[in-house]
């Protein structure tokens, strides 16, 4: 996908015409343009596409991972088990 002719054609195909004015927001044109990418791809492909293209930042830490959230997460199921006795 190198050209932005090749995306409005998919969209005029559609019904959409005019797609910048007529999409809500360029989310939806990234939306078509990946639908595109991935058209021509097996499984295995579009599965090593989606995971370079959405994979985490490993410099984030995800929440919950650290000693003090998963102490404040087993003093809240405590409290709440401890009155299911």
């Amino acid at each position: 996908m190198t050209h932005w002719r090749t995306v409005r054609a998919k969209l005029i195909l559609t019904g959409i015409p005019d797609p910048l004015r007529q999409l809500p927001d360029m989310h939806a044109v990234l939306d078509v343009v990946e639908a595109a990418i991935l058209e021509p791809m097996d499984r295995a492909e579009a599965g090593k596409f989606r995971f370079q293209l959405y994979r985490p930042d490993p410099s984030e830490k995800p929440k919950g991972f650290d000693e003090d959230d998963q102490l404040a997460a087993f003093a809240a199921f405590e409290a709440v088990a401890g009155n299911l006795k």
